[in-house]
C-alpha cells in the first residue's frame, strides 16, 4: 500500500497539480496509478524474475526519476516542464509494465543512489534557499 501511494499516487497528484488539475492531465496520472499497481501486483504473485533482476521497473524507481525531471522546472517554461513531466510519467508507467529484465539494486548502487540523493537535497535546498527574500 505504501510503495502505490508514495510512488504512483504522490507522483500522478504532482503531475495533476502541475498541470492545474488540467482534464489533459487525467491520462497521464491514470496511466501512473495504473501502471503501478499492475506492476505491484504481478511483483505480489511472481516475485523477481530471477535471484537479481526484477521484471519491468520497480515502482521505487519512479520518485527517482521523477525527482530527476523536477531538475528542469527552473530551466523550461512552465508549460513545457509540464509537457516534458507528462511524457517522462507517461513512459515511466509504460516502463513499470514492460518486459524487460531490471537488476535488482544492491552493493555499491546503495552509495550511488545515497549520493544521487544528498545531492539532489543540495540542489533542491540551494534552490529554495536562493528563492528566499
Amino acid at each position: 500500500m505504501v510503495d502505490i501511494v508514495s510512488s504512483g499516487v504522490a507522483p500522478a497528484i504532482l503531475l495533476l497539480s502541475i498541470g492545474e488539475f488540467s482534464p489533459w492531465f487525467i491520462p497521464g496520472a491514470f496511466a501512473l496509478i495504473a501502471g503501478g499497481v499492475l506492476r505491484l501486483s504481478y511483483f505480489n504473485v511472481f516475485g523477481l524474475a530471477d535471484e537479481s533482476s526484477y521484471l519491468g521497473l520497480p515502482i521505487d524507481h519512479n520518485v527517482i526519476l521523477v525527482a530527476l525531471v523536477f531538475l528542469l522546472e527552473g530551466v523550461l517554461g512552465r508549460t513545457t516542464f509540464a509537457m516534458v513531466l507528462y511524457v517522462a510519467i507517461v513512459m515511466i508507467a509504460a516502463l513499470s509494465v514492460m518486459p524487460f529484465r531490471m537488476p535488482k539494486a544492491g552493493g555499491r548502487w546503495y552509495y550511488v543512489f545515497a549520493v544521487y540523493v544528498v545531492s539532489l537535497t543540495a540542489v533542491y535546498g540551494w534552490r529554495l534557499w536562493s528563492d528566499m527574500p
